[in-house]
């Protein structure tokens, strides 16, 4: 079982993670503040407590918020967390 480690700079509130998108240190299934998109953090793609191996161009700080440690979950139940833990999505 993987034990949380709350990123530098993360908000926790409860069950919720916030932080940046370059911040993400667990897999999991993550959505962007303000738009609501989707990610998706496989095991592989976020190795050994290091960032995300996926990059990303933008001139904006994608804030993220981690809706489950399971980066494989339905998408209804995807939206179902975010919508409790007050996190508006688009997919």
């Amino acid at each position: 079982m993987t034990t949380l480690a709350i990123p530098q700079h993360a908000t926790p509130n409860r069950n919720r993670v916030t932080c940046n998108f370059d911040q993400i240190r667990e897999p999991g299934t993550y959505v962007e503040n303000r738009w609501g998109t989707l990610f998706r953090m496989p095991e592989d793609g976020v190795p050994a407590n290091r960032p995300v191996a996926a990059k990303r161009a933008s001139r904006e700080c994608w804030s993220v918020t981690r809706v489950s440690r399971n980066p494989r979950i339905p998408l209804e139940l995807a939206r179902k967390i975010a919508r409790n833990l007050g996190v508006a999505t688009s997919f």
